[in-house]
Order: C-alpha cells, then sequence, then structure tokens
C-alpha cells in the first residue's frame, strides 16, 4: 500500500488539476485513502472509476471519429463493460478483460445494495432446498449437478462449503440484521 501512495502525485496536485487524464489518478489516490481508512465499498468504487476513466480515456485516443459517433447517439454512451469489450486485445489482453469483469461486478454490488439482499436471499434459499441447489449449479455451469459431483468426487468439502455459508449468512445478519427475510 505504501508504493501506491508514493507513487501517486500529491493529493494538493489531482484535487487542483484540470487535466482529465488525471481522473484515473485521482480515484486511485481516493481508493488507497478508503481502504486505509476500512471503507472498503468506498475502495471499490474509486477503483472502478479509476479504471473506467483510464481506459475511457486510452480510448478516446485510438476510436475513429465513426466509431465515438457510434457511442454518442447510445443512450447510455460507453460504460464499463463496453469499454473493456472495445479495449480487450487492444489496450488490454483477456486476462486483464475477466479481471476487470471481476471488478465491475464487485462495483455493481458496492453501488446497488439491492444486488447484495439479492445474493443473500438467493443463498439462502439455495442452500434450503436441495434441487433449487442443482437447478442453480446446472445454470451456472451448464453441466448437472451429477457431472460436476462425479468428477469433484471426495473433493468436495460439504463441511466447509456450509461453513462458508456460515460466514457469509453472519457478515449479512452483521450488516442488514433482519432487514432480509
Amino acid at each position: 500500500m505504501k508504493l501506491v501512495l508514493r507513487s501517486l502525485p500529491e493529493a494538493k496536485l489531482l484535487e487542483s488539476s484540470n487535466d482529465p487524464n488525471k481522473l484515473p489518478i485521482g480515484h486511485l489516490y481516493g481508493a488507497t485513502s478508503q481502504f486505509i481508512f476500512g471503507f472498503f465499498e468506498g475502495t471499490i468504487l474509486n477503483a472502478s472509476f479509476a479504471i473506467e476513466y483510464g481506459l475511457l480515456l486510452k480510448l478516446n485516443e485510438i476510436l475513429t471519429l465513426e466509431e465515438k459517433q457510434e457511442i454518442a447517439a447510445k443512450r447510455n454512451g460507453l460504460g464499463l463493460v463496453e469499454a473493456i469489450k472495445r479495449s480487450n486485445g487492444i489496450l488490454i489482453d483477456e486476462k486483464l478483460a475477466q479481471e476487470l469483469h471481476i471488478i465491475k461486478n464487485l462495483r455493481d454490488m458496492s453501488a446497488h445494495p439491492s444486488n447484495w439482499i439479492t445474493l443473500y436471499n438467493d443463498i439462502n434459499k439455495m442452500f434450503l432446498d436441495e434441487k433449487t441447489v442443482q437447478y442453480w449449479i446446472t445454470k451456472v455451469t451448464n453441466q448437472s449437478s451429477k457431472s460436476i459431483a462425479q468428477r469433484l468426487g471426495d473433493e468436495f468439502d460439504r463441511d466447509n462449503a456450509l461453513k462458508a455459508v456460515k460466514n457469509m449468512r453472519s457478515f449479512k445478519d452483521e450488516r442488514w440484521g433482519n432487514l432480509l427475510i
């Protein structure tokens, strides 16, 4: 963390700059500050803004006028998902694109609390009914739960899985109490 902080310009310079190219650095600085103080949702939001601004600024340099006009005609413009897609293979490789999608999903969870509520409700329901678990596994993996179970053999540790669910429920209860029923 100290290395990140040392590599950033002073906060005063970032705040007083009119240079849009410094937006990603400003958000990276914000993410670092948020992390230090334990505001992890803020960390995720600022880090994803740094990524999005960085990609958008770089794409602005390489996209043709026609591509920019096409984007401008869209109602929502160019968001993070589209920026990742357009950058893949040009500015970033496939591995980084996949990691950026993970950060995008974390951002969505941080920015929209309803996503967490939906996740916890789904997890609660899922582990109460084995058929729901099997359906969910099949939907996510495009494989039957039986074929996955055969492949895993004895590797799946049901006790550890139950501990993970218990930890998630504990986190949910600590965060939202009885809001989720």
